[in-house]
């Protein structure tokens, strides 16, 4: 059974090597360097595992769901679903104003669509080639090549 517990400075190496498995090596930084106290942080967790983390980052009155992982094998079990609701309620208790949220498209299917819209976010744009454009030369596990191809789609739930 999957428990949704807040993030805790243990689970750091795993989180990291949750990212890293999933995205490559591309960032310049950790997923856990990149947490603050102020971040709405929560995890999925299977038996003693950590499967999953959502990441909510405030930007003045609005909250950036800047990372949602699910594992590959766990996917399509409700677990990014149930995350994205828990952090949800977290930022109804703060003065937030608007949640944005920016997914993955690669040729024509974008990665969280499904859950984006399933808890009310609605598409704002698209960016062709977005991630290229920040991890210039990088590995991108999405297109199997140095050169990204991949977009970016923004997404917006007022609160």
């Amino acid at each position: 059974m999957v428990t949704i517990i807040n993030y805790d400075r243990k689970y750091a190496e795993e989180i990291d090597k949750l990212d890293q498995e999933y995205w490559g090596i591309c960032e310049t930084t950790n997923v856990s360097d990149e947490i603050r106290d102020q971040d709405i942080v929560k995890l999925a967790k299977l038996e003693d595992y950590i499967v999953g983390i959502i990441h909510f980052k405030p930007i003045g009155d609005l909250i950036d769901a800047y990372h949602l992982l699910v594992k590959p094998e766990n996917q399509g079990q409700g677990i990014g679903n149930l995350l994205m609701k828990e952090a949800l309620k977290e930022t109804l208790k703060n003065d937030y104003k608007t949640v944005i949220a920016h997914a993955v498209e690669f040729e024509g299917n974008i990665n969280a669509k499904k859950i984006l819209e399933t808890n009310g976010f609605q598409e704002l744009y698209r960016v062709k080639n977005y991630w290229e454009s920040l991890y210039l030369g990088s590995y991108c596990k999405q297109c199997n090549s140095y050169q990204c191809h991949c977009g970016v789609v923004v997404y917006r739930k007022n609160l």
